[in-house]
């Protein structure tokens, strides 16, 4: 057993926790350098998955001038993007969430954070695999390019 399995076992015992291959496999904490401050460490993860994200589906909301956020804006309805926008405020208060608890150095602030995103993590994973997929099938699409580069010029 890994060190960083060890710890998270102990935080287990400690606190309610994820079963850790669970936890592992969603924000592979595994991979993790150091067992102090592991809650942290967690918590800092699942914060940069959730930026990941964030990222990828703030150009289908919101497009600025470049051409994947532009082309990608036009896969959706205006009905997609009210979906979008509500998985996109969820990950939003966990990420400033996480940007609260990280001032509190509170290690259970950062274990019932760890509990609630994974606890939600399973139904937005799969919301953003609709969205992610309806993204790569736009892409997939044939198209005219004259026309697609007139649209977005």
């Amino acid at each position: 057993m890994t060190d960083i399995k060890k710890a998270y076992q102990a935080l287990k015992k400690k606190y309610k926790l994820p079963d850790f291959n669970k936890l592992d496999s969603t924000f592979e904490i595994s991979s993790i350098e150091s067992d102090k401050f592991l809650e942290r460490s967690i918590r800092r993860r699942i914060a940069e998955k959730l930026d990941a994200y964030l990222k990828s589906i703030e150009g289908v909301l919101y497009p600025e001038t470049t051409l994947n956020n532009l082309y990608e804006s036009k896969f959706f309805t205006d009905k997609d993007k009210e979906k979008i926008f509500k998985i996109y405020k969820e990950m939003m208060v966990f990420q400033k969430r996480s940007y609260i608890v990280s001032t509190l150095e509170d290690e259970k602030e950062d274990v019932k954070l760890i509990n609630d995103v994974f606890e939600r993590f399973s139904d937005i994973k799969s919301q953003l695999r609709d969205v992610f997929t309806k993204m790569m099938e736009g892409w997939e699409k044939e198209t005219d390019i004259k026309e697609d580069l007139e649209y977005l010029g």
